[in-house]
């Protein structure tokens, strides 16, 4: 008697109320995260799906333009250069000493020019590449963590469809290989 279907109408309806309840007291709320997402398929797929394998890939080595000196630079190590145009943050490990004066001066972001923050973080590993980490917090779950921890914005550089969006200027509308 006490049998239920997921989707039997008393259960919906319960289900609805429990939320609306839950919202009216400020229990829930509506927010971005990040998701395993396949763009062939148009879904997600939960951490429990995904079979991840290890890689030797290349490592691109990127110059950002001081701001206040464009002619000066500070070389970063990515393994992905096709979000660029979303980075809105460098960061630093806090205790590098050689690098602890960059903390809070801005560069300028290569592809779109827009200034961006130096801020220090004790995720990035100050052994791997120059020791400077971009941030692409849309786009990766390491940097989303280090941008919810910081109050950063999250600036979308690739769509649900696999292709640079606005933010990707000249590019948009290519898919990520091209």
């Amino acid at each position: 008697s006490r049998f239920k279907f997921t989707l039997d109408p008393s259960v919906v309806k319960f289900v609805v109320q429990t939320f609306q309840k839950m919202h009216e007291d400020n229990l829930v709320y509506r927010d971005l995260k990040l998701v395993n997402y396949c763009t062939h398929c148009g879904t997600s797929y939960s951490e429990l799906e995904v079979n991840h394998t290890e890689q030797t890939t290349n490592l691109y080595y990127v110059r950002y333009p001081l701001a206040d000196n464009p002619k000066e630079f500070l070389v970063v190590a990515t393994t992905r250069p096709e979000p660029i145009f979303a980075d809105q943050y460098l960061a630093v490990h806090p205790d590098d000493q050689s690098k602890k004066d960059l903390v809070g001066k801005k560069v300028l972001n290569p592809l779109t020019k827009q200034p961006m923050e130096i801020i220090a973080d004790s995720f990035v590993d100050p052994e791997f590449g120059t020791g400077i980490l971009k941030l692409t917090p849309a786009h990766d779950f390491n940097d989303f963590e280090v941008a919810q921890k910081h109050h950063l914005p999250l600036i979308q550089a690739i769509g649900m469809d696999g292709k640079m969006t606005e933010n990707g200027g000249e590019f948009a509308g290519l898919k990520v290989a091209e």
